[in-house]
């Protein structure tokens, strides 16, 4: 079972989810850089697949590794809405 952000997934419910590709905006830290600079050049854009665990207004929530019995094994990721570009159902 998932303990996370009060999120309880019930044994064997994990087939029920949806697997999505998600692609979101990530924080870049820059250093010694000129201001007069195009940071567009310095955007960094990530991508995840997994399994749509939860889907808020504000956030959405993504298994990555599901045991056989159905539940999530430790790693899951909040991705606020506001930095996401594209969400593709697999």
């Amino acid at each position: 079972m998932i303990f996370f952000d009060n999120l309880l997934i019930k044994k064997n419910s994990a087939s029920k989810l949806k697997k999505v590709e998600v692609i979101w905006e990530d924080v870049v830290s820059i250093s010694r850089t000129n201001l007069n600079i195009d940071f567009d050049e310095f955007r960094l854009f990530k991508k995840e697949i997994g399994y749509l665990v939860k889907n808020t207004a504000e956030y959405i929530v993504i298994g990555h590794d599901l045991d056989l019995s159905g539940g999530s094994n430790s790693y899951l990721t909040l991705i606020p809405k506001s930095i996401i570009k594209k969400i593709k159902y697999l």
